[in-house]
């Protein structure tokens, strides 16, 4: 079990939610590793919390599939084999997609100009190489009139 977590406290949130954001994080990073088993006692020591908020921690983690309960043997990191990986990042691509399209519809022209104002411009080297303008063109456009073209 990885020996450097630490927590990140908020004063906001509730201490289970802090545990579970902290979990969730070594997960996601690798720190814990698949198959690996959540020991509550273990947890709430290197945590320095108790073992409360590790339980409901850990039932919020099996919630987003991020932790599976065995019978008999406790809670473990869930293995995530690649096609569990595509077909979430295929439903997440598919969400971002409908955000912006809902988003171009429903942005002022206000609020276009405030983001084209925030927003970096592409550099002319980069529009080029991602086919959204032609070398040597003046006009390069910004990354939110790209979303919401067309």
């Amino acid at each position: 079990m990885a020996s450097d977590l630490h927590l990140e406290m908020n004063e906001y949130l509730p201490l289970r939610d802090v545990v579970f954001n902290t979990l969730r994080q070594a997960i996601l990073r690798g720190e814990l590793k698949p198959g690996e088993r959540l020991m509550e006692i273990a947890l709430s020591q290197r945590l320095g919390v108790s073992r409360t908020p590790v339980r409901e921690a850990i039932r919020m983690l099996e919630q987003e599939g991020l932790v599976i309960m065995i019978p008999r043997k406790g809670a473990q990191v869930a293995e995530i084999s690649e096609k569990d990986l595509k077909d979430v990042l295929e439903v997440r691509l598919g969400l971002e997609e409908l955000a912006v399209r809902i988003a171009c519809q429903r942005i002022t022209e206000e609020e276009l100009e405030s983001m084209m104002d925030a927003e970096t411009y592409l550099t002319a080297e980069q529009a080029v190489e991602q086919g959204f303008a032609d070398e040597g063109s003046s006009k390069i456009p910004s990354r939110p009139e790209l979303a919401c073209r067309g």
